[in-house]
């Protein structure tokens, strides 16, 4: 949310007309008419002012909020009389989030089966108990949304974003297995992973098929300091003879 002191500026008998603006706190006056109906770029974004005293704000992407953004001004009346004073734009502070994950109490994000492991793992690894192997990397996908920009995604203890650049990369997990963040979408938010499940674990000793959960903790920190946390669960589905 963008706002100013909405106090309007007193005209003499002569009647003003703004005539010059420039970013920051000049504490000058400013005759040159080129500033306007121009984008003036700004500490945090980019103001369009005319000569009526109108005005447009853009804010740029990935700034901080709670900031100010401050424009010096000057405006000339009929006999040529100056006068200058500034334009706050004050850029409200968001709380970043993130959605699209599902918590292990309802069944995780994806499903690996140890059933669809493949034979020669390793000395002694046999296959898993399905004739009709399906894929045992799945993946998935979850929105994050960060008004205020990004400081650091991080996933399982590893920082995919850093100050608004994403870095694909890999990490091998507490259970021997692979999740990889393969895209990121800044325009959508959207966040894209894989996760490769290596080897059978070590299930609890119930009979029949259950479920191991392998979660990594998921934290978005906005350029202001503000946080979102979450949970991106892995559902390991235990093999039966």
């Amino acid at each position: 949310t963008n706002t100013t002191d909405g106090v309007a500026d007193t005209q003499g008998a002569d009647g003003a007309t703004v005539v010059g603006v420039a970013k920051g706190t000049t504490n000058a006056d400013l005759d040159d008419t080129s500033t306007l109906g121009v984008q003036i770029q700004g500490a945090y974004g980019k103001l369009t002012l005319h000569a009526d005293g109108s005005y447009t704000y853009v804010r740029d992407a990935n700034t901080p909020g709670g900031v100010n953004d401050v424009f010096t001004y000057t405006i000339k009346d009929g006999d040529g009389d100056t006068s200058h004073t500034t334009l706050t734009i004050a850029i409200g502070n968001s709380t970043p989030t993130i959605a699209d994950l599902t918590p292990e109490a309802n069944g995780g994000d994806i499903v690996v089966n140890e059933d669809d492991l493949l034979a020669g793992r390793g000395a002694g690894e046999s296959a898993g108990s399905d004739a009709s192997k399906e894929s045992t990397t799945q993946g998935g996908t979850f929105t994050i949304h960060s008004p205020d920009g990004i400081a650091w995604l991080n996933i399982g203890g590893h920082d995919f974003i850093t100050n608004g650049v994403f870095t694909a990369g890999s990490i091998t997990t507490p259970l021997g297995n692979t999740l990889e963040v393969t895209a990121y979408n800044a325009a959508t938010g959207e966040v894209s992973y894989t996760y490769e499940l290596v080897d059978n674990e070590g299930h609890s000793a119930i009979q029949g098929t259950n479920s191991l959960f392998e979660n990594f903790d998921v934290t978005l920190t906005d350029l202001d300091g503000q946080s979102a946390n979450s949970t991106l669960s892995v559902n390991i589905v235990d093999d039966v003879p």
